[in-house]
């Protein structure tokens, strides 16, 4: 991802609980999944979006606002790294529906 400063993409969907964008580097992945790292791995640099509702929004996430959550080992992050782009739902408690919809489109880098 060289030259790109972040990603934008749009999203919507009825997911409620909170939703974490997170970018694994081969830094942060584990050797035997085809990153570099030996101990104190999967701590991806990401961030929490704001769930998007059932209308189409724009997300544009600069690398700079990402940041490992602290339970593995601390590494610079570096876009040259970037292995893969994942969207993890994290369902509320108190959610009374386990199911949910989540639609991604238009998935860019940006400079």
């Amino acid at each position: 991802v060289g030259p790109w400063k972040g990603l934008r993409f749009w999203l919507k969907g009825t997911a409620t609980g909170a939703i974490f964008l997170l970018i694994p580097t081969s830094d942060t992945v584990p050797t035997q999944f085809g990153g570099t790292c030996a101990e104190g791995c999967d701590d991806h640099h990401g961030i929490q979006l704001v769930p998007p509702g059932p209308d189409w929004k724009l997300y544009q996430v600069p690398f700079e606002v990402l940041k490992q959550l602290g339970t593995g080992r601390p590494v610079a992050f570096q876009p040259a790294k970037v292995l893969a782009i994942q969207l993890n739902v994290v369902r509320n408690a108190s959610a009374t529906v386990a199911s949910f919809d989540l639609m991604l489109d238009e998935l860019a880098f940006y400079r």
